[in-house]
């Protein structure tokens, strides 16, 4: 066999399966990996030859749109190439806004905090340059928000909590007195979410995102479940067990802050946060149920059972007692 027709088969043979470089022959010698560039080094991996087959498993993935040279230097022979353009990945779509939390368009003058959530996760870090509450004058609020050094992001970097600064939001401290309020009633808003926002992959939004709203009068009450609408479900039925709320509620903590003893199932809120409900895994049973309603629970303001968040905070305010985690009957017939 001529030396030209054996490095042909020989550059056949070298392969490329899940990563790992691959020649069959059975003959001694040396696998090594490139980028196909001129001069470029080898890259670090591991050569082995087991059964006949030499293989090189690089130390770090391949790249996505890279072309990688590889060459087989027998130890008698002339060495033999072959090349391997590793296809680049599809683009990911751009994420965006999915939706802002509260829903309602009419938000208290106390108003504490926003859920902002993105499609896909998002760069860190961005949050005080890329989010503004603007007046109906176009003009950008100064410092409206707690800015934090950790922003307040879930594990996935989806959704981003955003609390309004609360010394501006509590009556008696100072940046109340001096500032005031973010929100003035009567008067309207847009939340601006900056289309120049990179994701985690550093591809930015597929555009901006705007919440109107308008201020309406602080909230200074506490939830009370006694002016709660339940809406109790049939027995035998996996029929929805429904909450009706005379006002709008924290979504986030409606999602866990409500519970039915020894029940699974799943929560749904709707209704602009004004709606509860739960749907058990398995058909109701005749009887009595609980509700467990957690302390933790907040109204827009933050406001909790028996605790104000809008407390007066000046010298000589009556003390505010802390909030208490409730439960309530319903009847399934």
């Amino acid at each position: 066999m001529t030396a030209l027709l054996l490095a042909a088969l020989l550059a056949a043979n070298i392969r490329l399966e899940n990563g790992v470089f691959k020649v069959a022959g059975g003959q001694a010698g040396e696998l090594t990996v490139s980028v196909d560039k001129p001069k470029a080094p080898p890259m670090l991996g591991t050569m082995k030859v087991t059964g006949g087959e030499a293989t090189f498993t690089p130390r770090f993935p391949l790249v996505p749109g890279v072309t990688y040279r590889a060459v087989w230097q027998p130890v008698a022979g002339a060495p033999v190439s072959a090349t391997f353009a590793i296809p680049k990945l599809p683009p990911l779509p751009a994420a965006f806004v999915e939706t802002i939390y509260p829903t309602s368009d009419k938000l208290p003058e106390n108003q504490l905090k926003f859920y902002i959530h993105f499609s896909a996760s998002m760069s860190r870090g961005e949050a005080a340059r890329r989010i503004q509450l603007i007046g109906e004058d176009g003009t950008a609020a100064r410092l409206p928000f707690l800015l934090l050094d950790e922003e307040l992001w879930d594990p996935d970097g989806k959704r981003l909590t955003l609390f309004f600064d609360p010394g501006r939001v509590k009556r008696g401290l100072v940046p109340h007195n001096e500032s005031g309020t973010a929100i003035v009633a009567g008067r309207k808003y847009t939340l601006l979410i900056d289309g120049g926002w990179p994701d985690a992959t550093g591809q930015t939004l597929r555009s901006e995102y705007r919440k109107e709203f308008v201020g309406v009068a602080a909230d200074r009450s506490s939830p009370d479940p006694e002016t709660w609408r339940v809406i109790a479900p049939r027995a035998a039925t996996r029929d929805p067990l429904i909450i009706q709320f005379p006002e709008p509620m924290d979504h986030a903590l409606l999602m866990r802050m409500i519970g039915v003893d020894g029940v699974d199932g799943a929560v749904e809120v709707g209704d602009r946060e004004m709606r509860w409900s739960f749907t058990p895994d398995q058909p109701w049973r005749a009887g009595t149920g609980r509700i467990s309603i957690n302390g933790a629970l907040e109204d827009l303001a933050g406001n909790r059972m028996g605790r104000l968040f809008d407390a007066d905070m000046s010298a000589g305010a009556p003390r505010v007692q802390e909030a208490k985690s409730v439960t309530m009957p319903f009847e399934i017939r």
